[in-house]
């Protein structure tokens, strides 16, 4: 994992599960911890499409 923090630009987050894929865990984790905020800002509906 050290090799995909190489360089990576500032305020990026990495996570792994057990089986590769994500999971309710990870995807609630990102949901309110990087999506969220990242468009809280916003003075539109944000549409998110989830495939997965």
């Amino acid at each position: 994992m050290n090799v995909w923090c190489k360089g990576e630009p500032d305020g990026s987050r990495y996570a792994v599960t057990k089986k590769g894929w994500i999971d309710s865990c990870s995807f609630e984790y990102w949901l309110k911890e990087m999506f969220i905020p990242a468009t809280a800002h916003l003075n539109r509906p944000v549409l998110l499409i989830m495939d997965g």
